[in-house]
C-alpha cells in the first residue's frame, strides 16, 4: 500500500517505506497479485508525478523471501529510477548485525537519497530486526525500523 500512496499522492506524502512489497500497477486482481508475489507479473511503468514532487522511498527486501519474490524490490527500485532523470546510482555491499545486506541508493542533485533499497542476505519474508517472540520477524542481519526512522529523518 505504501508504494501505492507514493505513485498516486506524491504531494501528500513525503516519504514511504516499502518492505517486501509490490512494486505500483503489477496486479489488477487476485491471478495477477499471485504473478506479482512470485516475480513473474508484467509490471506497467510507474505514472508521472504531479508537478516535480516525488515522494522519498526506502526499499527493504530479503534475497530469501519466498512468500513476495525479491525481484519486486528491484522493480520498484527500476520504477524510481525511470521516472527520475539525474539521479546518481551508488551500490553498496556491507554487514549488518551479523548478516550480509547489499544497498542501492539514488541521490539527488544535492546528495540526499531520492530512494534507498537494501537486500538482505538469506532474508525471508519477515520485519527484519524484530522482537523473535514475535510472528514474521527475523532478528539477524538488518534492524529495518531503524533503517527507515534514519532515512525519514533525512531532509
Amino acid at each position: 500500500m505504501a508504494e501505492v500512496l507514493a505513485a498516486t499522492y506524491p504531494d501528500v506524502f513525503a516519504a514511504v517505506g516499502v518492505h517486501s512489497g509490490l512494486p505500483y500497477r503489477s496486479a489488477v486482481d487476485v491471478p495477477s497479485a499471485f504473478a506479482a508475489m512470485k516475480g513473474t507479473a508484467a509490471v506497467e511503468p510507474a505514472p508521472p508525478a504531479a508537478g516535480d514532487r516525488r515522494c522519498r522511498k526506502i526499499i527493504i527486501h530479503g534475497l530469501a523471501d519466498g512468500t513476495v519474490h525479491p525481484a519486486n524490490g528491484e522493480r520498484i527500485l527500476d520504477q524510481a529510477e525511470r521516472g527520475q532523470a539525474r539521479l546518481k546510482r551508488i551500490d553498496l555491499d556491507s554487514k549488518a548485525g551479523g548478516g550480509r545486506v547489499r544497498r542501492t541508493v539514488l541521490e539527488d542533485d544535492e546528495g540526499r537519497a531520492a530512494v534507498e533499497r537494501w537486500q538482505v542476505e538469506g532474508g525471508g519474508h519477515a520485519w527484519f530486526g524484530g522482537d523473535s517472540r514475535g510472528s514474521f520477524t527475523q532478528t539477524a542481519g538488518l534492524d529495518a525500523s531503524r533503517v527507515m526512522v534514519r532515512f525519514f529523518l533525512q531532509r
